[in-house]
C-alpha cells in the first residue's frame, strides 16, 4: 500500500449526485493549483477515479485520486498522493412525495439533457469524471 494523504470531503445541501460536487471542488482545485507556484505549492496532476476494497468491510470505497508535482532544481517531482473521498451527510430523508412534487422532479429529469448541452463545459465536472 502506498503512502497517501486523504481529504474527505463532505455535502449535503440541496439535493446530492453522486461525484457532481466533488468534480466541481475538485475543478477549482486544480484552477487554483495553476495559479500556484510550481516550486513551492507545487500543481495537483493525474487526476485518476480509483475504487478500493477495504479489509473487512462490504463495500467498495470510491475516491479520486491526484498527485501534487513541484519543481525541484528545475526538475518536476511528485511530492505527495493525495486521496478525496466524497461523504454524504443528510439529517433525514423523507420516503413519501405528492404527486405534485413527484410530477416536477420528473419534468427536470426530461430536461436536464437539454440543460446540460446547453450550458459551459465546466459547468458539469461530474459528466467529465
Amino acid at each position: 500500500m502506498k503512502k497517501h494523504h486523504a481529504i474527505i470531503y463532505y455535502h449535503g445541501i440541496g439535493s446530492p449526485r453522486r461525484h457532481m460536487s466533488l468534480g466541481n471542488f475538485l475543478d477549482h482545485f486544480d484552477l487554483y493549483g495553476q495559479r500556484q507556484s510550481k516550486n513551492v505549492a507545487g500543481k495537483p496532476r493525474n487526476f485518476k477515479y480509483k475504487s478500493e476494497l477495504f479489509a473487512g468491510d462490504d463495500d467498495v470505497t470510491n475516491y479520486i485520486e491526484f498527485k501534487k508535482i513541484v519543481e525541484i532544481n528545475g526538475s518536476p517531482r511528485v511530492t505527495r498522493i493525495v486521496r478525496v473521498y466524497e461523504a454524504y451527510w443528510v439529517p433525514e430523508s423523507r420516503s413519501s412525495f405528492g404527486i405534485l412534487k413527484t410530477f416536477f422532479w420528473f419534468m427536470g429529469r426530461v430536461f436536464s439533457p437539454f440543460k446540460v448541452a446547453f450550458s459551459v463545459w465546466r459547468s458539469y465536472p461530474a459528466i467529465r469524471i
